[in-house]
């Protein structure tokens, strides 16, 4: 949960105080500044180390392999993302959900997921600090997909803080650049993983689709119907 810091209000009455003459024409001037400008804030992330990190699943696309019918109550499918960072990152969180679950392995590391846990469903969003498993150079994203029933999925989205402006953040969606394939394949999310003979992922529709409907928060966009299901909920898994 973020921290928002607001203005030492006590501060500003006391400076005020000295500028305006009095108490009286310096609490005016307080009261009608705060209607004129919007204090600023800063969102912390827990424990006020970096700020924190909100990535944009709007953009996202749900992804899986068409190949699954439905009909299997176990299908697992590997969907794969490898990208280069140019430095160290200072912060990196992940936003997943499945239809029906999920595991999040990142440069051959496990992050989470929501296999096996009873409050396991696709309209809560899972949210991970990934900060520690990201590296300067290659790395590699994996959602290990399980679908044990009807129409499958999986949509995410990741956001990665660098040292300076430039480039600064970067942005990762699920979207048809994934590579998808079955499960069972050794070392699946290690960076030195040569991906190419992987299939491209099946784009099943943007965020907003049916029937999983919008998840991102705040207003759908034009055209799209907000969804009909109780509102999504995001929590933070270790």
């Amino acid at each position: 949960m973020s921290r928002h810091f607001w203005p030492d209000k006590e501060t500003t009455v006391n400076r005020c105080t000295r500028l305006c003459g009095g108490p009286i024409f310096s609490v005016a001037f307080v009261l009608l500044s705060s209607l004129i400008v919007a204090p600023a804030w800063t969102a912390v992330s827990k424990g006020g180390k970096s700020p924190a990190l909100i990535p944009p699943l709007a953009k996202a696309q749900w992804i899986w392999d068409k190949a699954d019918t439905g009909v299997s109550e176990h299908y697992v499918c590997l969907l794969r993302k490898s990208f280069t960072l140019d430095a160290t990152p200072l912060a990196g969180a992940a936003v997943v959900t499945a239809d029906n679950n999920y595991e999040l392995f990142i440069n051959g590391t496990r992050v989470g997921g929501d296999v096996g846990r009873e409050d396991a469903h696709w309209n809560r969003l899972k949210r991970h600090d990934i900060t520690k498993l990201l590296r300067k150079g290659p790395n590699a994203v994996v959602i290990r997909g399980v679908n044990v029933g009807g129409i499958g999925g999986a949509v995410a989205a990741f956001r990665i803080q660098l040292p300076g402006d430039k480039p600064g953040v970067v942005d990762i969606v699920t979207d048809g650049t994934w590579r998808k394939h079955a499960d069972g394949v050794a070392d699946f999310s290690s960076p030195a993983l040569v991906d190419k003979k992987w299939k491209p992922a099946d784009v099943l529709g943007p965020m907003g689709r049916k029937p999983w409907g919008w998840l991102a928060g705040g207003p759908a966009p034009s055209g799209r119907r907000p969804r009909s299901f109780d509102e999504p909920e995001t929590v933070t898994l270790s």
